[in-house]
């Protein structure tokens, strides 16, 4: 477990545990120090480690350099400057000597200089293995450009995918007519802000909920479209006919279907990780959230959702703090990292199975309360931006230059749809996202399990 620490006006972190309880035997941190594992609730040292056996602090030597934890700069405005090689603590300071009776000159020989020069080069070779080692290992690259947040930030992003299988167990595949049947089926974007808590939008955990009864519907389409062609039928209306003729007979086909499909399992496949993937384990979902709004637009207040995973990612992004969120202003450059698939070729050339996010950045072009209205800083939370986006990017992470995150993108601006049936963006690129902290109260509700909120708990 990893943990930032507050001590004397500073913030480090975040550090692992054991690393900490080093850092405080060895005197870098006092045992009054604050701990938290997200910047958010501090608690004493001692409240979170009581049992923690600390060491006496030396007197007489520094702290080894792998005994020190590392340090990170703050990811806030609001935290003060991590601290420095210059003005840490590695050694602690020795007792002034008291003078001695000196014996009288005696002649030197040309050798007491030599003795002098090596121990004074042996000294700077300590002094500098000392800052060369706390640069190498402590001090963390502190990100300042898009560039540097994909190459920091590019393994917490994931592809939402929804395995299926047959009744016995083997992966859901074959040709129905024209209609192909798929084992995996990308939803969405999920990006870390935890080792096991992915964040997405609402919209993307319902895909997750009801890709099996689209696949159902789509595989009936099919049989029933072969069914109509096979008994002569060949205009729009004769079709309708058909349906309305044939209803009963195609609902029991349409349950049959139902016993064929089963979702093994849904996984967030971690883009530039080699395949990693980790299994979804629960979900937690705005309590606002309308999976069928008459009005997306005020929907999109609440499309934010939570998704838990089994495995845990070792990179997640930092979220901005209310007063960063809260001076958000239009003109301000922001990016995202996502999965943009639909209407592109090969849904953008995606590898599934080994996915590299695409990144995209734009600029801030209009913040409003989702009403449309410039409000107060606590109800501007609807953010209007110019980042190309399609489906499948839907739930990515809206950042600034440092990596913060201080958005989820959820919507886009269509105009109609193509001849393909994909819908075909705005070229004025008026598109959406809604303000991270909306996030806030996701947090409190209770986590579905992944076999309740698919339907096979059975």
């Amino acid at each position: 477990m990893k943990y930032y620490v507050k001590d004397n006006g500073k913030t480090y972190g975040p550090i692992e545990a054991a690393k900490i309880v080093n850092a405080i035997s060895d005197g870098f941190f006092s045992q009054s120090c604050m701990l938290s594992p997200d910047r958010k609730d501090w608690l004493l040292f001692r409240q979170v480690m009581p049992n923690a056996a600390i060491r006496p602090v030396s007197q007489s030597t520094a702290a080894p350099v792998e005994q020190m934890p590392a340090i990170k700069q703050p990811v806030s405005g609001n935290d003060q400057p991590a601290a420095s090689f210059n003005n840490a603590p590695f050694a602690v300071p020795q007792p002034t000597p008291q003078p001695t009776p000196q014996p009288p000159p005696q002649p030197r020989s040309g050798g007491g200089g030599k003795v002098f020069f090596a121990i004074v080069g042996a000294l700077l070779v300590v002094v500098l293995a000392c800052t060369g080692g706390y640069f190498l290992f402590f001090k963390q690259p502190e990100v300042t450009d898009f560039r540097q947040v994909c190459q920091q930030y590019q393994s917490a992003v994931g592809l939402v995918t929804v395995i299926l299988e047959d009744p016995d167990g083997k992966l859901l595949s074959g040709q129905v007519g024209n209609f192909t049947l798929s084992p995996e089926h990308p939803i969405g974007t999920a990006f870390a802000i935890a080792p096991d808590q992915f964040v997405t939008n609402c919209h993307v955990a319902y895909g997750i909920k009801e890709r099996k009864s689209g696949i159902i519907d789509n595989w009936l389409w099919s049989l029933v479209i072969e069914a109509a062609k096979k008994d002569g039928v060949k205009t729009r209306d004769e079709l309708e006919k058909y349906i309305k003729k044939n209803k009963a007979a195609i609902q029991d086909v349409a349950e049959k279907l139902k016993k064929q499909v089963r979702v093994r399992g849904v996984e967030i496949r971690l883009a530039h990780s080699n395949g990693k993937a980790l299994k979804i384990s629960g979900v937690q979902i705005h309590p606002r959230y309308n999976a069928n709004p008459e009005n997306e637009y005020r929907n999109g207040e609440f499309d934010v959702a939570i998704l838990h995973t089994k495995g845990q990612s070792d990179v997640y992004f930092p979220i901005a703090e209310k007063k960063l969120l809260h001076s958000l202003a239009a003109g301000q450059k922001i990016a995202y990292m996502g999965f943009p698939m639909e209407g592109l070729r090969d849904s953008g050339n995606l590898d599934i199975n080994n996915p590299e996010a695409i990144f995209k950045e734009g600029t801030i072009n209009k913040i409003t309360d989702f009403h449309n209205v410039f409000s107060t800083p606590e109800f501007n939370r609807s953010i209007i931006h110019d980042i190309p986006a399609a489906g499948g990017a839907s739930g990515s992470p809206i950042f600034l230059p440092d990596g913060q995150v201080v958005a989820v993108l959820w919507g886009v601006t269509h105009t109609g749809k193509s001849n393909s049936g994909a819908r075909v963006a705005s070229a004025v690129q008026h598109n959406m996202a809604v303000r991270i902290d909306s996030l806030d109260v996701v947090r409190q509700e209770s986590i579905y399990h992944l076999k309740d909120w698919t339907g096979e708990n059975d």
